[in-house]
């Protein structure tokens, strides 16, 4: 049954699924039947060690691969919040946010976290805006199936990507507009 919090569940971890498989990590599953205090989940494989950092200092590749798993972490968030803004509550985000810091602290100084946080919490806002119809087609099939394997997140998301191209060709089409 679709609840308005099962809804908001449902864009909360299609937010984190499509900024997963975009950013080129394994999403492996993706859910959003309850369990222990978390509404839903996504597990994917980033094959990022964070236990090696605090040993090397971090090539600027994987400096920006990590940043990528935050965009990942903030992705939920965002989406939740494009859906419907009266959705999010403080706590939704709170272990996404506990995540988040615990990656930028292994990376950044104390004067540098403020504006790498705000720097790439605009990337995730940006990404989930120019992406909407995707995210909002795989949040649709989140919403009918419950549990995703990473297999159908990934048809999910080229479905969303077929039908949005579908949708402004048709728009432009009717515009007018030259392809």
């Amino acid at each position: 049954m679709k609840t308005p919090t099962k809804t908001a569940t449902a864009y909360h971890e299609a937010g984190h699924a499509f900024a997963s498989w975009r950013s080129g990590f394994k999403v492996k599953s993706a859910t959003i039947v309850p369990e222990g205090d978390s509404a839903g989940h996504i597990v994917s494989k980033t094959h990022l060690h964070l236990r090696s950092l605090g040993y090397t200092d971090p090539s600027g590749a994987r400096i920006g691969r990590l940043h990528m798993r935050v965009v990942c972490l903030f992705a939920g968030h965002a989406a939740q919040h494009h859906y419907c803004r009266g959705s999010v509550r403080p706590w939704h985000a709170s272990s996404d946010n506990a995540a988040i810091m615990d990656l930028l602290w292994s990376l950044h100084s104390k004067e540098e976290i403020p504006h790498v946080w705000k720097y790439l919490r605009v990337r995730t806002k940006n990404l989930v805006e120019v992406n909407w119809f995707v995210i909002q087609h795989l949040a649709k099939e989140l919403l009918r199936l419950d549990t995703m394997t990473g297999n159908q997140v990934e048809v999910a998301i080229r479905e969303g990507y077929r039908r949005d191209f579908q949708r402004r060709t048709t728009t432009n089409k009717t515009k007018g507009v030259r392809q």
